[in-house]
């Protein structure tokens, strides 16, 4: 039953709406699947497909989980302005992490390789120790569990001011903060 089950979904991830969308190794895709009802509730859930190599895994979110749709760029680094100029030309804009889940499930899908290490993530803030404020208006606090060891810093190690975010490779895709100029991969996301 579950084998089946798992069939159907990369059936209807190869055959649908998911086409448009970032497919790659890993890669995370979601399926919205209506449970059925129980004591005269009935919930609905989205079924996060995480493909490791050849291993799937399952996760149940609430229905209210954003849905978007990422392109990874990890062959042309680009400074933060340049990343979220050729997500505008797209139509989407910069990945800006909401959850701690997305930004783990990014990290997953991000660690697929390529020229770029990092990954611009759409948040900026506007001096040291200001919370990161992301392209979406949401904050992003100055801890754990979105930040890697002893970030953000705030500075580097000419005590140039870091403004902006990545997800860091060094810290196992939690985020960095860095000069704005330096090139790295980006994520852009827009509404599937």
């Amino acid at each position: 039953m579950i084998l089946r089950t798992l069939l159907v979904l990369l059936a209807l991830l190869i055959l649908s709406q998911w086409t448009n969308c970032f497919i790659g190794l890993p890669a995370v895709i979601y399926v919205p699947v209506p449970l059925p009802e129980s004591g005269g509730i009935g919930h609905t859930f989205e079924v996060f497909v995480i493909l490791i190599f050849a291993t799937v895994l399952l996760i149940y979110c609430d229905s209210n989980f954003e849905e978007f749709c990422y392109r990874f760029e990890s062959q042309a680094c680009k400074g933060f302005l340049d990343a979220q100029i050729d997500c505008r030309n797209e139509g989407s804009t910069i990945y800006a992490p909401s959850t701690c889940s997305y930004l783990f499930f990014k990290g997953l899908a991000a660690s697929q390789g390529g020229a770029c290490q990092n990954f611009w993530v759409g948040a900026q803030t506007t001096a040291r120790g200001v919370p990161f404020q992301t392209v979406l208006g949401g904050t992003i606090p100055n801890n754990a569990p979105f930040w890697g060891p002893g970030e953000p810093s705030g500075v580097d190690g000419f005590g140039d001011v870091e403004k902006c975010a990545t997800m860091s490779k060094a810290h196992n895709y939690f985020m960095n903060d860095d000069l704005c100029i330096y090139p790295h991969g980006f994520i852009c996301q827009r509404f599937n």
